[in-house]
Parts: structure tokens; C-alpha cells; sequence
């Protein structure tokens, strides 16, 4: 198993001396036969206070949880599913009693987080009122949208500035002024629809 250390997700690889030095960082586990990530570790102060564990199929999962859960306070199990260009994280978050206390599902596309989605526990059903995506210009994050209980937009903010008194906001009423100043078709963040109807 590889072990690499980063600062964050996204963060060039450190030394494990360099992480040792930081307030926080993130430890992750590569299985070096297939290349792909095995668990990610979060540390704080230099004590471990989260993991993302990726299951894979042949695994069981209260298994996984309970020999994680000897390790840290705060787990959350990772099923990853792809579709097409896209990559769907389905997360089971679980506390030290074993309880799942949220579920969400993440799309991710480029190394991008578009969309996080979290799901009623007991049914999987999509909570649109805790559904935020974001939409990105040359890597760089410039839209986030919220969504009311019935998966229509609540708000969604334009980050056209550093300065955060200059953001621009929208909804229902003026989402086509904010349309017309892209190329590109805005309509998946008019709602809390997982998926892009394009690519389903």
C-alpha cells in the first residue's frame, strides 16, 4: 500500500516530515496494483479526525465500519459509480455508535465537485433543500446554487469578484440575465436535479 501525504485533495504531494509540521493535513492510502485510492485519512493537530473509506464490492460494509471506527470518531463510506465522463461518490457517514447520520451523494467530473446531494437515510430519496452545485470557468470555482425543498433554485451566486461585497446574486425571476452572460447552457442549475438531463 502507498501512503501519500498532500494538504488537501487537491494539494501537490508533501513529505511526511512537511505534514508532521502543518496544524492539518491529509494522509492517503493507494493501492499500487490498481492504482486507486484504498481510504483518506484527515489529521488535525496531529490526530486523525475523519476517514473517507472507498468499499469496493467484495467488501462488507458494518465490517468496514466497525473495524474503521476503532481508528476514528468519524467515518463515511465511499461507493464510487461511473457514468460516462462523470463520477458519482455515494457516501454513508457514521458516528462512533455505528449510527449512519447523513447520506449524500457527490458528481464530480474533471476533478470538479459539480454537485453535492445529501439523501433521507431510510429511503435514499434526494433532499433538495441540501443540494448545492457549483460550475467552474478555466478551473477556476465562479457558481454556486442553492435549492429549495421542492428542488427549485433558492439562489445562486455569482463569485464575479475577490471581493466578496461585489458577488452577484440570482433566482427564478432573473436567472436569464445571468444565463445571458455565458455561453454555455446554465439549465442544470435551475434545479436540484442530480444529473444533467444531456448525460442521463
Amino acid at each position: 500500500m502507498k501512503e501519500i501525504y498532500k494538504i488537501n485533495t487537491n494539494s501537490v504531494e508533501i513529505s511526511i516530515n512537511q505534514a508532521n509540521m502543518l496544524d492539518s493535513y491529509i494522509k492517503i492510502y493507494v493501492n499500487e496494483t490498481t492504482n486507486k485510492i484504498v481510504k483518506e485519512e484527515s489529521y488535525n493537530l496531529s490526530i486523525l479526525s475523519f476517514i473517507f473509506y472507498y468499499i469496493t464490492n467484495t467488501e462488507n460494509e458494518l465490517e468496514v465500519v466497525e473495524e474503521q471506527l476503532k481508528l476514528c470518531d468519524y467515518i463515511a463510506i465511499v461507493r464510487i459509480n461511473i457514468q460516462g465522463e462523470y463520477t458519482i461518490e455515494n457516501l454513508n457517514n457514521y458516528n462512533r455508535d455505528k449510527n449512519v447520520y447523513i447520506k449524500e451523494r457527490a458528481l464530480i467530473k474533471d476533478n470538479k465537485l459539480l454537485c453535492i446531494q445529501g439523501l433521507k437515510i431510510d429511503t435514499d430519496i434526494p433532499i433538495f433543500e441540501d443540494t448545492i452545485k457549483g460550475y467552474y470557468q478555466n478551473d477556476d470555482f465562479i457558481l454556486e446554487a442553492t435549492y429549495k425543498e421542492d428542488g427549485s433554485i433558492d439562489k445562486l451566486t455569482y463569485l464575479c469578484s475577490d471581493d466578496e461585497r461585489e458577488f452577484e446574486y440570482y433566482d427564478s425571476s432573473n436567472f436569464k440575465d445571468l444565463q445571458n452572460q455565458f455561453e454555455e447552457d446554465l439549465s442544470y442549475y435551475f434545479t436540484a436535479e442530480f444529473l444533467p438531463k444531456f448525460n442521463v
